[in-house]
């Protein structure tokens, strides 16, 4: 199992998790989730990803991803 940010914006931060049996995927996840403080306020993804010990410059979301995102929304309105 490999998993890796793919990217964040303000609120959501998204990884790609991929399966493998031998050297082959056998199954890719790709999920979204946001962090909240204990009074279950959002946390900026900025501040997780820095208090993490990234030291990297903020990772835009990929065009793919933001299509899922995009079209997620539309299909919950």
């Amino acid at each position: 199992m490999h998993t890796r940010v793919l990217g964040w914006d303000d609120r959501w931060g998204y990884l790609r998790t991929e399966f493998f049996r031998g050297d082959k995927v056998i199954a890719t996840v790709v999920v979204r989730g946001l962090a909240q403080n204990r009074a279950r306020a959002s946390v900026s993804m900025n501040t997780v990803f820095a208090r993490l010990g990234w030291d990297e410059e903020p990772m835009p979301v990929p065009a793919a991803t933001r299509a899922w995102v995009d079209a997620e929304g539309t299909a919950t309105r």
